[in-house]
């Protein structure tokens, strides 16, 4: 079952069309008991793998606004990252709970993103805490952090205590920091922090990305954001005069 799922999920990225529901009302159905592949300490590779597929493809449907699609594939996501997090240690020791570490963080910004996207932000608030307290953690810098350097939103320092600290109310306006910036008394944040949170325009066709971080950059210069690769190819003979690599 859990290598008919695997093949399947593969498929459909591969098409980067169609949608997946037939395969996720399967994964409803038998839950746990579809993932006796994943629950081996022998296949933590595939579950790591697997991992970042569905990651992916979670990604792919929420940006095409396809977002009960995405949601399915973040909950398919969720019970193989628990597997793999359960055997993770035993299978690779501390490089291996590293790997875990970071897939979960990955799945708690997508999952941070869907939920903005779909007007939950109060449940936003514990995701939100998470990924700070993983860029803690791992020393994440300023130009790494997604979410870390939002503290200063709060009059906070960007430390575990701070951190604990936080009340909810606290964290939703991290959340909200967004929105806020268009807001009459804007937020109080240097001008690189602000360019960490605004959202980004289209350097093909100005159009401006519906949430932080759906748009790709230039790969070359890392200063120009594109919505999609036609738009970029479109742009290339205008842009190739000004792209510096980085």
């Amino acid at each position: 079952m859990s290598k008919r799922l695997c093949h399947s999920v593969l498929v459909k990225l591969s098409r980067g069309s169609g949608s997946i529901l037939p395969t996720t009302k399967i994964w409803k159905q038998t839950k746990m008991r579809g993932c006796p592949f994943f629950d081996n300490v022998g296949n933590n590779v595939q579950a790591e793998r697997t991992c970042g597929v569905l990651g992916t493809l979670a990604t792919m449907y929420r940006q095409r606004g396809e977002l009960v699609e995405a949601e399915a594939v973040l909950e398919m996501e969720g019970a193989v990252l628990e597997l793999y997090g359960k055997h993770c240690l035993a299978a690779g020791g501390q490089p291996a709970k590293t790997c875990f570490d970071a897939l979960t963080y990955k799945w708690h910004i997508i999952k941070y993103n869907l939920y903005y996207q779909t007007s939950r932000k109060r449940e936003c608030i514990g995701l939100c805490r998470k990924v700070m307290a993983h860029e803690l953690e791992y020393g994440y810098d300023f130009d790494k952090q997604q979410f870390l350097f939002m503290l200063s939103v709060i009059g906070k320092a960007p430390t575990k205590r701070c951190l604990e600290q936080c009340t909810d109310d606290e964290i939703y306006k991290i959340v909200t920091a967004q929105e806020d910036l268009t807001q009459q008394d804007p937020l109080v944040l240097t001008e690189e922090q602000r360019g960490r949170v605004e959202r980004r325009t289209c350097g093909g066709c100005n159009k401006e990305e519906p949430y932080r971080g759906d748009f790709n950059q230039c790969s070359r210069c890392k200063a120009v954001y594109y919505c999609s690769k036609d738009c970029q190819t479109k742009d290339w003979k205008k842009h190739k005069k000004s792209c510096q690599k980085h």
